[in-house]
């Protein structure tokens, strides 16, 4: 007579294993690796540019996935630009699928050119929003000044929210 005690034994641990792996793919890529991604994004003068070559030392950064149409996008970028005396040290880097021309009459509309801290770059293939799984805009994620994930936030954040999670 054979034991089913074995043919138990490895079922279980299939499973056991199977549900461990299924669980660390639901994971987002962003809370895997919680340090800033290195994507290249296009300007919108078409030069290139390095998400890592944007961080300043010492300063928090705050990645923004947006689309120009979206009015929950055009509220944050009033909501930072009305606030950037509180965020002079903080880099904020504007991420979008959409072309390059909306992206250019964002970036007019909101004044982001005139900040220096500001970067706006176009995603032409959805790096960003693939690795932080975005389910709804703006998505927003900030960096402390070693560049670890300390918050992310999905839709409208006010600048004190921002700043509560800088100070982290």
């Amino acid at each position: 007579m054979y034991s089913l005690k074995p043919f138990v034994v490895a079922i279980a641990l299939c499973f056991v294993s199977s549900f461990s792996f299924s669980q660390s793919d639901s994971i987002p890529l962003y809370k895997q690796n919680p340090i800033i991604p290195s994507f290249k994004l296009m300007r919108a003068d078409s030069s290139f540019f390095q998400l890592q070559d944007i961080v300043k030392k010492k300063h928090a950064t705050v990645v923004i996935i947006f689309s120009p149409t979206c009015s929950h996008c055009q509220h944050q970028a009033e909501e930072i630009t009305s606030h950037m005396k509180d965020f002079e040290n903080v880099n904020f880097i504007f991420s979008t699928l959409y072309p390059v021309q909306d992206m250019k009459t964002y970036i007019n509309d909101y004044g982001l050119d005139k900040f220096p801290n500001i970067t706006v770059g176009h995603d032409k293939g959805y790096n960003l929003g693939t690795f932080y799984q975005i389910s709804s805009l703006p998505g927003i994620f900030v960096y402390d000044k070693k560049g670890k994930l300390v918050a992310n936030f999905e839709s409208n954040v006010k600048s004190e929210t921002l700043l509560e999670a800088l100070a982290k």
